[in-house]
């Protein structure tokens, strides 16, 4: 009798419990108290940014929205009504850098293709297709957009994001961290009002806490790529990577970015990102930590059979197999796997090698399976539309005679961005989706027609000069890549196109050494040397040092850096070239000034320093070397050369007690300097003597 009335009391209780909880959730949806859709992001606490468009009011007193000053650096320069007039049907395009345009701008993308064919076939409406796609722009910095575009009147959203997903370094929370099944139920009840209310408490006190000191999500209000920092692939290590806890956000970011859709009356299609998988290699491969040394070497030893030339596809497989087998985490075995069973005709084969090769990437800058498979099983149970990208450029490469079907350097520019005509046959797909849908209206002007027009827009109005900057920017990102044969082919067509940018004429000088081309690398160089910024000169000097050293006597070498020299007097890098030609002469007392007016230009010049202690040196002035070899050391503390000559230089000085201790730190840091040991035991047994 007892466990009944106990059992009776439980359920009351539970009951009770969730009457309370249903209302105090009814009553926080009636006041809007904790939306989900506009709360903190429950994986990272990020909170937003500042607003993309800003009120503006033209000549005429009419008032508009325009994309901010300040953020226009990773958006185009939009414009729109600040209040939407009738029949007006508007659209956001919203995504990272293919969405924007890149390499290129607005105008080429699909977006800017989709603002050029609207109104020439449905031209009783009044179309206003607004670009907000932000260059590195992930899913949850879009999720936040989403909150400021929802109350601009939309009437459609479109969506392609999934490339950028790991960009950013970024700190998940706990919610992150749990089971499969229970952050299902986490995810369930973020989308809550009472969940958003209580995150909204927990926020204020964090943010509190975060004034004082206390660590937060890490995300700044603009982005941050990895990829922008200096040591750029260097941070990528797969243990980082947090793959699973990445697709779980992603997957939340999408529901939320739908909320905001539809709360906004707004439709929602979504695109499924598409990447160039054929041609375009893997951009960091490690062996996976399970691999023993020896199976390291085997590895090693399988790709280089691999990617030996001349041999036959047929012979190579047996190879491919068994690498991609020996390390499946190792990408470029996928790939490399991909490439032989292409030229095989074994498609499909391909194509699961080709994806393999993304999927393990560890700088995964195209959009992983897992996380297309998240967008797929979001959109179908949410029941929203999605246009397949990668299988309709695939039917269109099938349509024009590749039976493969694997996108690659014939759609895209790079590894994601898509050429004009890619774009254009998205923005194809949209149209006929807008159509099917009834979204635009019946009896215009056909679609063929339609195009014809679009494109002259589309094609007059990017230049040549345009075409040449966005190349050139692409060469600078695929050698920053270490994708060097991709930098060539795109700075070779940004020359041909007129491009004066240095690093493109650094770029086809040093392609023109590698032909046997000096006087045609030369010339290049003449020019780039002139425009050149601080990183790209110091490229374009390593190239003139190669000209000489390859092709010119050593007085025509002196020749060239000397009247560079006299074009750039203000040039440190420069100046110091011209001191080591000199120095390589014989000629020290020359040398030696061009060091110290390089040195008076920055003091902190990398080698100036080592170079004029050592034309002192040569001069007998080893008393004025030492300053200088010391500042070597404190620039290279860890190099054993630096304080063996140090060393030296102190020991001419007669400063042996000293001389002997930079030898022993030389000594210590590498025991096999010879020439440092036997200098330091003549010292010692003169120090004895004495």
């Amino acid at each position: 009798m007892t466990i009944r009335r106990t059992a009776r009391s439980c359920i009351a209780g539970l009951v009770l419990a969730a009457t309370v909880l249903a209302l105090t959730e009814a009553g926080l949806r009636l006041t809007g108290i904790g939306d989900p859709a506009t709360g903190a992001d429950p994986f990272t606490g990020f909170t937003g940014q500042a607003e993309l468009f800003v009120p503006v009011t033209d000549d005429d007193g009419r008032a508009w929205l325009e994309t901010a000053p300040a953020r226009r650096q990773a958006f185009n320069r939009q414009r729109f009504a600040a209040r939407k007039s009738p029949g007006t049907f508007r659209i956001f395009c919203l995504g990272g850098s293919t969405t924007y345009g890149r390499p290129y701008e607005h105008s080429t993308s699909f977006c800017g293709w989709l603002a050029a064919l609207l109104p020439r076939i449905a031209p009783d409406t009044d179309w206003e297709v607004i670009n907000a796609g932000g260059v590195s722009y992930a899913s949850y910095r879009l999720a936040m957009l989403m909150e400021e575009l929802a109350g601009h009147s939309p009437d459609l959203f479109i969506l392609y994001s999934g490339h950028n997903e790991y960009l950013e370094r970024r700190t998940y929370r706990w919610i992150a961290d749990l089971p499969r099944p229970l952050a299902r139920l986490a995810g369930a009840a973020a989308r809550t009002h009472l969940f958003g209310a209580l995150n909204g408490l927990v926020e204020r006190a964090r943010s509190g806490a975060a004034l004082s000191g206390q660590p937060d999500s890490g995300l700044q209000p603009d982005v941050d790529a990895l990829l922008d920092d200096s040591a750029g692939f260097d941070l990528y290590e797969r243990a980082l990577l947090q793959r699973e806890r990445t697709v779980r956000h992603y997957r939340h970011n999408l529901v939320r970015i739908l909320a905001l859709a539809r709360r906004s009356g707004a439709r929602m299609l979504w695109i499924t990102p598409a990447s160039n998988l054929k041609d375009m290699s893997p951009f960091k491969s490690v062996p996976g930590q399970q691999l023993s040394a020896p199976m390291r070497d085997e590895l090693a030893r399988l790709m280089t059979r691999i990617r030996g030339p001349g041999t036959d596809p047929a012979s190579l497989l047996e190879f491919a197999e068994r690498a991609a087998a020996l390390d499946p985490a190792y990408a470029e075995a996928h790939f490399a796997l991909g490439r032989v069973r292409l030229a095989l005709a074994r498609f499909e084969n391909a194509r699961a090698s080709f994806q393999r090769a993304v999927d393990e990437d560890v700088v995964p800058l195209r959009m992983t399976g897992a996380l297309r498979t998240a967008l797929e099983d979001v959109a179908a149970a949410h029941r929203v539309p999605l246009i397949d990208y990668p299988g309709l450029l695939g039917e269109r490469l099938r349509r024009d005679g590749l039976a493969h079907g694997i996108p690659g350097d014939e759609l895209f520019l790079d590894h994601v961005h898509p050429t004009i005509e890619a774009n254009r046959h998205l923005a194809v797909a949209i149209v006929e989706w807008m159509q099917a849908h009834a979204l635009v209206a019946a009896g215009g002007p056909s679609l063929d027609d339609a195009l014809r027009a679009a494109s002259e827009q589309v094609e007059s109005s990017l230049d040549g000069a345009a075409q040449a900057r966005a190349l050139a920017n692409l060469a600078r990102v695929m050698a920053w890549a270490r994708k060097y044969d991709e930098s060539e082919r795109h700075a070779a067509r940004a020359y041909r196109l007129g491009s004066s940018d240095a690093f493109v004429l650094t770029t086809v000088a040093r392609v023109a050494v590698r032909d046997g081309d000096p006087a045609a690398a030369v010339a290049l160089l003449r020019r780039a040397v002139l425009t050149a910024d601080a990183r790209t000169l110091a490229q374009a000097l390593v190239v003139v040092d190669e000209v000489g050293r390859r092709f010119l006597d050593p007085r025509d070498e002196l020749d060239l850096v000397a009247e560079l020299a006299s074009t750039l007097p203000d040039s440190a890098p420069v100046l110091q070239l011209h001191g080591v030609k000199l120095a390589e002469q014989g000629r020290f007392t020359q040398a030696l000034q061009r060091f110290q007016a390089a040195l008076a230009l920055d003091p902190d010049l990398p080698q100036a320093d080592y170079n004029a202690a050592m034309s002192l040196s040569e001069l007998g002035r080893f008393e004025e070397a030492v300053p200088h070899f010391e500042h070597a050391v404190r620039a290279r503390p860890d190099d054993p050369l630096a304080h063996n000559n140090l060393g030296v230089a102190l020991a001419q000085a007669g400063r042996l007690d000293e001389a002997a201790e930079a030898l022993r730190r030389a000594l210590a840091l590498d025991p096999s300097l010879a020439n440092a040991r036997r200098n330091l035991a003549s010292i010692e047994a003169h120090l004895e003597r004495r």
